[in-house]
C-alpha cells in the first residue's frame, strides 16, 4: 500500500480596495444622514435670531441672547458628523484607488519596475499603468481621470491642510468647507470617481468590474489555493 501526501495550502490576503470602497460608501451614507441634524440646528438658530430681533423686553432679550449663543454652538457641533464622514470618504476613496492600481501593478510589473511605480503620485499611476500594459490610456481632463485627480486633490488638501480663517456668520457655513470638499455632494463625487475608475480599468482589461462594486459588504479576505508538491511513501 502507498500513502499519498499532498502539500497544497491556502494563502490569504486583504482586499484593501474593496474594504476602502465600502468604507467610502458608508461614509457617504453618514454624511447624508447628518444633513438632517444640521438643518434642525439651523432652523432653531434662525428662529431664536428672529425672536431676538423682534424682542422689545430687556429681560426677554437677555434670555434669548443666552439661548442664541447655545444654539450657535449646537449649530457648529451639528456639522461634526458631516465633516467626519466627508474626510473619511475622500481618504478612503483615495486609498481604494491606490490599493487597486498597486495590486494590478504588482501582478504585471517586474520587481524593479514596481519599485519605481510605487514612488509615483496616485494620479500618475492611473495614467501610466494602462498605457504600459497596452490598454487605452486614461486622458487628463476627461472622466474617469478627471474624477481621480479631484479625489487626489481633496485628499491632499486635507492631509496638508493650511490654516484658513474667515468670519463666522451663522446660520451659513464657512466657504472653506466647499473648497476642501467637506460637503455631502463632494463625498459622493469621490465615491463615484473610484467606482468609475475601477469599472473603466476592468473594461480595458476585458474583465467584468469587481463584484464588490455592486454589494455593500463582503469578506475582505482573499483566498488562493497554492498547489504544492505531491509525495508518495511506501507503507512498511
Amino acid at each position: 500500500m502507498r500513502i499519498e501526501y499532498v502539500n497544497d495550502f491556502i494563502t490569504t490576503s486583504l482586499s484593501v480596495d474593496a474594504l476602502a470602497l465600502h468604507a467610502t460608501a458608508r461614509a457617504v451614507k453618514r454624511a447624508e444622514r447628518a444633513e438632517a441634524g444640521i438643518g434642525k440646528a439651523r432652523r432653531r438658530w434662525t428662529l431664536l435670531a428672529l425672536q431676538l430681533k423682534a424682542c422689545r423686553s430687556m429681560d426677554r432679550g437677555e434670555a434669548l441672547s443666552i439661548q442664541l449663543e447655545g444654539a450657535e454652538f449646537r449649530l457648529g457641533r451639528s456639522h461634526a458628523p458631516l465633516l467626519q464622514a466627508c474626510v473619511t470618504a475622500h481618504v478612503m476613496a483615495a486609498l481604494c484607488l491606490e490599493a487597486h492600481i498597486n495590486k494590478l501593478a504588482k501582478d504585471e510589473l517586474s520587481p524593479v519596475e514596481f519599485d519605481g511605480f510605487e514612488r509615483l503620485p496616485l494620479d500618475a499611476k492611473w495614467l501610466m499603468l494602462p498605457r504600459h500594459l497596452g490598454f487605452s490610456s486614461f486622458a487628463r481632463g476627461h472622466q474617469p481621470m478627471q474624477g481621480i485627480t479631484r479625489v487626489v486633490k481633496r485628499r491632499n488638501a486635507l492631509a496638508h491642510y493650511k490654516d484658513h480663517k474667515e468670519p463666522w456668520i451663522p446660520p451659513g457655513i464657512p466657504s472653506y468647507l466647499e473648497k476642501l470638499g467637506l460637503t455631502t455632494d463632494a463625498a459622493r463625487e469621490s465615491m463615484q470617481a473610484a467606482v468609475a475608475a475601477l469599472t473603466t480599468l476592468a473594461k480595458f482589461q476585458g474583465h467584468q468590474p469587481p463584484y464588490w462594486l455592486s454589494v455593500t459588504s463582503t469578506t475582505y479576505f482573499q483566498w488562493e489555493l497554492r498547489v504544492g508538491t505531491r509525495s508518495r511513501q511506501a507503507a512498511t
